[in-house]
C-alpha cells in the first residue's frame, strides 16, 4: 500500500494530477514512490524474495521475474493450492459491479455461468476496454486523477478479460467445476497447467518443503516429468527429545 505523505502523492507517478503513467519522466516524483523502488530492487537483485502469489502474477501479467536460472519455491505443498488459486475465476459482489453486470437467473447451475462469461462478461469487459483505450488517446499527455484512475481500470480489465479468455478456453477440457458457495469456478487438477505457470520461466527449479512426502504425487499434482526430478530427502537436524509428540485426547472422535 501507497504510505506517502499527501504532500509525496502530488508527485506520484499514480496519485499525483498530473502524470501519465505511461510516460513517467514527466513526473518529478517518479523516484519517490514505495512500490515502485521496491519492485525495482527486486528486479536488480541477483536473489529476490517474493511470495507465490505476486511471483505468479508478476510473472504472467508483468513478464517480470522469468528466464531466470534458478528458482527456488519454499513451501512446496502449498503450490497446488497457490496456482488453484490463481487460476481460479471468481465473481465476487464488487467484480460483477465493475463490470455492471446483473448475475444468471439460476446462480446454481454451471452452464448458465458459463454462458454468462462467454455471452456477457467477456464482451462487456472488453467494450469497457475499447473505451477506455479511446479516453486516454485522446487525452496525449495532459493527465489528471480521472485519467489516472482510468488507467487503473484499464489493467484490473486487462487482466479480467485475460482470465475469462483463458476460463472459456479452458472449460471445454472438463477440467473445471462450479462452485456456488464462493460463486468461482476452479480446475479440478493444476497439472496440466504447473510448466506454463511455474516451471518453464525458470532454467531450474528448487521445491522445498518438510511435509512432501512422494516425489510420484508432487510430479502427478504440478505437471512434472518424473525423469526431469531429483528428489533428496533429508532427516531434521533437530534432535527428536527436542520435538516430541504429545498425545493428549481431549474428546472421542
Amino acid at each position: 500500500l501507497c504510505q506517502q505523505t499527501t504532500e509525496d502523492r502530488k508527485h506520484c507517478a499514480w496519485c499525483c494530477e498530473n502524470p501519465d503513467p505511461k510516460k513517467t519522466s514527466n513526473c518529478t516524483g517518479e523516484g519517490h514512490c514505495p512500490y515502485r523502488l521496491a519492485k525495482q530492487a527486486a528486479l536488480d537483485a541477483p536473489l529476490p524474495i517474493l511470495n507465490t502469489a505476486y511471483f505468479l502474477n508478476a510473472s504472467e501479467y508483468a513478464g517480470v521475474f522469468t528466464k531466470v536460472p534458478w528458482l527456488v519455491l519454499d513451501e512446496g505443498d502449498t503450490l497446488e493450492d497457490e496456482l488453484m488459486g490463481f487460476l481460479s475465476l471468481s465473481f465476487t459482489e464488487a467484480w460483477v459491479k465493475r463490470l455492471e453486470l446483473g448475475l444468471p437467473d439460476k446462480k446454481t447451475v454451471q452452464e448458465a455461468w458459463v454462458r454468462w462469461v462467454k455471452e456477457e462478461a467477456y464482451p462487456k469487459a472488453q467494450v469497457q476496454l475499447r473505451a477506455i483505450a479511446v479516453q486516454l488517446g485522446f487525452k496525449g499527455d495532459s493527465w489528471g486523477l480521472r485519467e489516472t484512475q482510468l488507467a487503473k481500470d484499464q489493467k484490473w480489465l486487462e487482466r479480467a478479460v485475460r482470465k475469462m479468455n483463458f476460463f472459456l478456453q479452458s472449460i471445454a477440457t472438463g477440467n473445471w467445476v462450479w462452485v456456488p458457495d464462493t460463486l468461482s469456478f476452479k480446475p479440478i487438477r493444476v497439472g496440466r497447467y504447473g510448466p506454463q505457470y511455474i516451471f518453464n520461466k525458470a532454467e531450474r527449479v528448487v521445491i522445498m518443503s518438510a511435509t512432501l512426502l512422494s516425489p510420484d504425487q508432487v510430479c502427478a499434482d504440478l505437471g512434472i516429468p518424473r525423469k526431469d526430478v531429483a528428489w533428496l530427502d533429508l532427516d531434521s537436524d533437530f534432535p527428536a527429545r527436542r520435538r516430541p509428540v504429545y498425545y493428549t485426547p481431549v474428546v472421542a472422535l
